[in-house]
Parts: C-alpha cells; sequence; structure tokens
C-alpha cells in the first residue's frame, strides 16, 4: 500500500550541522492505491534533536507535510514527497533520526530496522543570520529583545538598559555616548543547559525595576534567541500569573522567534503559581 522510496538525509548516515542552522528532513513515498490521498498518510520525523518544539530532548516526532507529488503511475499509483524544516537549538553530543510513515491509524512502517539510525553531531552556532547584524524586538511597553550587536549600539538606539544573559559575551558600557545601566547574568548556551532557578529570579527582579522605572530596556545573548528569549518568557510569565505558559511563549515568540531551554515551563510553574480566576 505505501512505500517508503527514499529518505533525507539518508538512514543510515553521519551528518555534522551547526546550532542555529535549519536542518532539512525529507521522505519520499510509493502509493499504490488510488484511493488513499495525501491527507490520510502520516509522515513523521522520529528523532531526539532538541529544536523549538522539543526543548527537553526527548525522543519525539516532528510532522513531515507533503510538500509536492509527482505526475501519475500506471494504474493510478503516485509518489508523494513530505518535507519539513527544524532549527537545531542545542550543540553536543551526536543525536539521532529514522522516518516513519502509515496511512490512517494503521501500522507505521518505518524506514529502517529498528535502531538502524541517522546520526548528527552538531557544533557551537557559526555565521548565523541572527548575528550578522543588530536585531531588536520589542516585547513589552519597555522591554524589548534582541542580539549581542544591537546591544552593542544601545546608546544609539535609545536604551536606558540592557540585560545581557550571554555567558562567554560582554560590553564595555564606557563605551556608550550616554550612561546606559548595564547588568549581567551569565546562562549556557544550547536549549539541553537548564536555566537554574536564582538566574532566572534574579532577572525577573531586574528587568521587573527597570519595567518599574519606565526605563527602555534590551535583553540579549549572543543571537536573541535561545537564553535571552527564555528570560523575557520567564518575565511575562511573572507579569501575567494568570496565564499559562503556552500563552507566554506565544506572546514573545510571535513578535520574535525564540526557543525555551530544558525544562524552562517547569520551572516557571514552580517558581511563579498560577492565579487560576474563577469562571
Amino acid at each position: 500500500m505505501l512505500r517508503i522510496l527514499s529518505t533525507q538525509p539518508p538512514v543510515p548516515s553521519w551528518q555534522h550541522m551547526y546550532m542555529l542552522e535549519a536542518m532539512t528532513f525529507k521522505m519520499k513515498i510509493a502509493v499504490d492505491d488510488p484511493n488513499i490521498t495525501a491527507d490520510e498518510i502520516c509522515a513523521q520525523v522520529w528523532t531526539n534533536i532538541y529544536h523549538r518544539g522539543n526543548p527537553n530532548g526527548h525522543w519525539h516526532a516532528v510532522p513531515l507535510p507533503v510538500l509536492k507529488s509527482s505526475s501519475e503511475l500506471n494504474n493510478g499509483k503516485k509518489e508523494l514527497v513530505f518535507s519539513d524544516s527544524v532549527i537545531l537549538t542545542s550543540d553536543g553530543e551526536e543525536y539521532r533520526f529514522t522516518f516513519r510513515a502509515r496511512v490512517k491509524q494503521r501500522t507505521w512502517m518505518w524506514a529502517n530496522d529498528y535502531k538502524v539510525d541517522g546520526l548528527v553531531r552538531i557544533s557551537p552556532p557559526t555565521g548565523e543570520k541572527w548575528t550578522q547584524g543588530p536585531e531588536f524586538n520589542q516585547i513589552c511597553e519597555n522591554i524589548y529583545l534582541g542580539n549581542f550587536m544591537a546591544s552593542s549600539i544601545a546608546d544609539e538606539l535609545g536604551f536606558h538598559s540592557i540585560l545581557n544573559v550571554a555567558e562567554n559575551l560582554d560590553l564595555v558600557s564606557s563605551k556608550f555616548s550616554h550612561e546606559i545601566l548595564y547588568r549581567k547574568i551569565p546562562m549556557m548556551d544550547g536549549a539541553r543547559n537548564k536555566i537554574p532557578d536564582h538566574l532566572i529570579q534574579e532577572a525577573v527582579s531586574w528587568l521587573e525595576e527597570q519595567d518599574a522605572l519606565n526605563k527602555k530596556t534590551i535583553v540579549n545573548c549572543r543571537a536573541g534567541i535561545g537564553r535571552a528569549g527564555s528570560t523575557v518568557v520567564a518575565y511575562v510569565f511573572y507579569k501575567n500569573p494568570t496565564w499559562s505558559f503556552e500563552q507566554c511563549y506565544k506572546f514573545v515568540s510571535e513578535k520574535r522567534f525564540i526557543y525555551p531551554h530544558n525544562g524552562l515551563e517547569e520551572t516557571l510553574y514552580r517558581l511563579y503559581p498560577r492565579i487560576h480566576l474563577e469562571p
């Protein structure tokens, strides 16, 4: 009924990628039954790769939407291509992936035998588009989220305060043309690195002080999407005690591409319990 003809990357294979690069997956499937439509086919990558939808590094499915179909073959048979990309959000050890597909709720068809997977090693970020120039976005009235390059010209951009959460990057605030309040709370890069409770609390408290003083504040890491993004989600979560984590994450991510760090959701619910309003 279904036959997996090919996958990209092949399985097995070994890939080398960089954090914050987009990794594209494709699967070509032959459909022998002319009555089966693309909408009835579920195609997935099964992987433990960290990306914005998998901040905890669990084995999980990445859905692959249908990309295109070739012309129909003999007897109404057809070939379909399913594809999607994920942004890699953590470097480190080798991660694994394979492919599977099925029609509706029938048994999964795997691209390869059990534990025969593709491997990918992810190196620290290099030359990613988020660091090629100053980038920042307004999240709340006084709170902005951006990259290190934006903070490096914070005076030109009209900021009063900077929160730098990049462990390996620092700013010389004395070089600014006017006085800017500078605070560094170092956090480790990569989604697999959990942000300690005390660093989240310290960052949220400092942002609250700046916000209360009506200070235009930028939060940065290297690219302004991982550590800084998690920090701003934490602040929005703190300021809105009736909102769920999903609401806070959506609120920030609709304004700038971000990804959460490992365990962020669990940490925030523990540190800042929700207020449940009566219906």
